[in-house]
């Protein structure tokens, strides 16, 4: 029996956001939860973000939240992009609203319990604390099947910047992959057995 169901293409974009952005955003990520054992758990799923942990920045522990999209809708950007389940729309929520970020922060500190995450969330939490909530680190990820097209991230972007001053910083990175969403949890199974 299998004790965990096929990953969906979402979950399969948000496992390889977080693996991208670890090894290659230099930014030195961290991600300090097991999300197998929340994905085991009913309603684990975090309110307010998809990616929440830490990035080194200006030789500092910075807090960071992020959201990640996967799309295979040709239209660019793609609908995932716009309104209120829209990637701007949360990232600015992650930014700004304070019962989110209570949240993060409360479901953050439950998982680093232990070095060296415990001396990462208290640097963070400080710096975070210190600049009234503005120093952290904002990460869009939009993960697609499609060709590359700037319109995807840019009027995101440009809009993220205008509502999102300093100390804030945020970035946001596309990928395109060459093999369909729809393919990639068969394609995982096939390399399962590889192994």
């Amino acid at each position: 029996l299998r004790s965990v169901p096929d990953p969906k293409g979402w979950e399969i974009g948000e496992a390889l956001a977080e693996c991208l952005l670890r090894e290659d955003s230099g930014h030195g990520m961290h991600w300090p939860w097991n999300t197998v054992r929340d994905r085991r758990t009913p309603r684990a799923s975090l309110p307010g973000a998809d990616l929440v942990g830490f990035c080194r920045l200006d030789g500092a522990v910075w807090l960071t939240f992020g959201e990640v999209k996967t799309s295979s809708e040709v239209q660019a950007p793609p609908n995932v992009m716009s309104g209120s389940s829209g990637m701007r729309w949360q990232l600015e929520g992650s930014a700004k609203r304070l019962d989110i970020q209570r949240t993060l922060l409360q479901w953050l500190h439950t998982r680093c319990s232990h070095e060296p995450h415990r001396s990462m969330y208290e640097e963070a939490v400080g710096h975070f604390l210190e600049s009234q909530g503005k120093r952290l680190l904002i990460v869009g990820v939009l993960i697609r099947d499609t060709q590359p097209n700037e319109a995807d991230l840019q009027g995101r972007g440009q809009a993220l910047a205008l509502t999102l001053p300093a100390p804030t910083r945020v970035e946001l990175f596309a990928w395109y992959l060459p093999v369909p969403v729809a393919d990639w949890p068969a394609l995982l199974r096939e390399g399962s057995h590889d192994n």
